[in-house]
C-alpha cells in the first residue's frame, strides 16, 4: 500500500398563523383533531431541506391545542411535499416533537421518528408517530430535517397561500439549532405563508386507547404540480464556526474544510441468498413466508483519527478526519464507532453493513488503497491515541 499524503473525509452514516383545530363534532371522528396553521392550499413558495454544508436547512412549526383536550396522543405528522428536478423519490426524513421554549423550538425532544418517504407526486405525506405528549402547556413544536446524502436534492416542502401570518409559529434553522422566526428569516415575510406541516392527534380519554395500526407511509395525492412556483430563497443564516486552536504537533493542513455535522450513514440490510432446495424438498403452501429484511440508517456517535508519529496525541475533537500518510506525521488512521443499535431486535441476523465515506480534499502523489477493519476494543473519542 503506497500512501503518500493524507486526505480529508467526512463520515456519512449511511435524515404560523391561525390554528385550525377540527372540533369533534365535525368531519374527524370523536376524540380526533387536526392541528394546523396552514390554509390547506399551497402558495408560490417552497423550501428544500438539505444537509449540504452551505445550506443545512431544518424547519419547525408550533402547533397549538386546547389544554382541556389533554391527554393528547400525536398519531402522525403530515408534510405537503412535491418532487423537483433531480430530487430523490426515496427520501429519508427525521421528525422531532419538542416542547417549546416560549414559542420557539427548545431542543427538549418528547418523541422522534425516522421515515423514508416515496415522494413521487405533490401532496400530503403521512409520517406515523404515536405516543402521549407529556410536555404540558398548550402547544408543541414539530421540527423536520432531511436525512439524505448531502449531494442529493431533497423534495420541496411547500408553504401555503396565506399572507400577513401571525409571528411565533414558523421557524427556520440548521440541524435543529440557530432558529430564526418567520419574520426574521424571509426578506419579504408579510407576503409569504405558513409551512405546510400538520399533526393528527387523538384527544381526551380516547388518547389512552390503543390506536388502530397505521401504514408506515401513506402518501395522499391531493393537488397538482404548479410549474410557476418560485425558486427557494437562498439560506442566509450561516453562523461562523469558532476556530479550533491549532495543534503544533499535527501535520500541516491547508484549506481545511469545516465539518459542521455528521450526516447519516446508510448501511443496507438485504436478505441473504437462500440455498437451493434438494429435489425432495417441497414447499408447503400454508407455511409462513420469510419476513422481509429491515433497512436501517445510522450514524457514528464518535469519530477520531490517530497519527503514527504522535502516539500520545488525541485528535478526536478536530473538525475533520485525516486518512493516509504524510512525512510530518506518518500513518493517519480514522476510527468510527458508537453506532446505535437500539432499533435492531436482539434476535436479528445482520446480513450486510455498508459504510459510506466522502472525500472532502485529497493530496495524492500515487494511488491509495483504503482498507476497512473491525475495531476489537472500546475507545473514547477525546482520549484515543495511536499508542492506545
Amino acid at each position: 500500500m503506497n500512501l503518500r499524503s493524507p486526505f480529508w473525509l467526512l463520515p456519512l452514516a449511511v435524515v404560523l398563523a391561525a390554528l385550525l383545530l377540527v372540533p369533534q363534532a365535525q368531519a374527524e371522528p370523536a376524540g380526533s383533531a387536526v392541528l394546523a396553521n396552514d390554509s390547506g392550499a399551497p402558495g408560490a413558495q417552497s423550501v428544500t431541506l438539505t444537509n449540504k454544508s452551505s445550506d443545512k436547512l431544518t424547519v419547525a412549526v408550533r402547533l397549538a391545542f386546547n389544554p382541556a383536550d389533554t391527554p393528547l396522543r400525536i398519531d402522525s405528522i403530515e408534510l405537503y411535499l412535491g418532487p423537483q428536478e433531480g430530487s430523490s423519490q426515496s427520501w429519508p426524513v427525521l421528525v422531532r416533537i419538542e416542547r417549546p421554549a416560549g414559542t420557539a423550538p427548545s431542543g427538549d425532544v418528547q418523541a422522534s421518528t425516522r421515515q423514508r418517504l416515496q415522494v413521487d407526486h405533490e401532496g400530503w405525506y403521512n409520517i406515523p408517530v404515536g405516543g402521549i405528549y407529556a410536555g404540558g402547556g398548550s402547544s408543541f413544536v414539530v421540527a423536520v430535517k432531511s436525512e439524505d446524502f448531502p449531494w442529493n436534492t431533497a423534495p420541496r416542502l411547500f408553504l401555503d397561500n396565506s399572507t400577513g401570518i401571525p409571528a411565533g409559529y414558523n421557524y427556520y434553522g440548521q440541524y435543529f439549532t440557530n432558529w430564526q422566526e418567520h419574520y426574521a428569516y424571509w426578506p419579504d415575510p408579510a407576503h409569504i405563508g405558513n409551512l405546510m406541516i400538520r399533526a393528527h392527534v387523538t384527544t381526551g380519554q380516547d388518547a389512552l386507547k390503543t390506536p388502530s395500526p397505521t401504514p408506515t407511509i401513506t402518501p395522499t395525492a391531493t393537488g397538482t404540480p404548479t410549474p410557476t412556483r418560485t425558486a427557494t430563497p437562498t439560506w442566509t443564516v450561516t453562523p461562523t464556526r469558532t476556530a479550533t486552536p491549532t495543534r503544533t504537533a499535527t501535520p500541516t493542513r491547508t484549506n481545511t474544510p469545516t465539518r459542521t455535522a455528521t450526516p447519516t450513514q446508510t448501511p443496507t440490510w438485504t436478505p441473504s441468498p437462500t440455498t437451493t432446495p434438494t429435489p425432495t424438498t417441497t414447499p408447503t403452501p400454508t407455511s409462513t413466508p420469510r419476513p422481509q429484511g429491515v433497512f436501517l440508517e445510522m450514524g457514528p456517535t464518535r469519530d477520531a483519527y490517530v497519527v503514527e508519529l504522535y502516539p500520545a496525541e488525541n485528535f478526536g475533537l478536530e473538525d475533520h478526519l485525516l486518512l493516509g500518510s504524510a512525512p510530518a506525521g506518518g500513518m493517519h488512521r480514522v476510527l468510527l464507532g458508537g453506532f446505535p443499535l437500539a432499533g435492531v431486535p436482539a434476535s436479528s441476523d445482520v446480513l450486510e453493513a455498508t459504510l459510506g465515506l466522502r472525500v472532502e480534499q485529497a493530496q495524492l502523489s500515487a494511488d491509495m488503497r483504503v482498507a476497512l477493519h473491525r475495531l476489537l476494543g472500546p475507545w473514547e473519542e477525546a482520549e484515543v491515541t495511536a499508542a492506545s
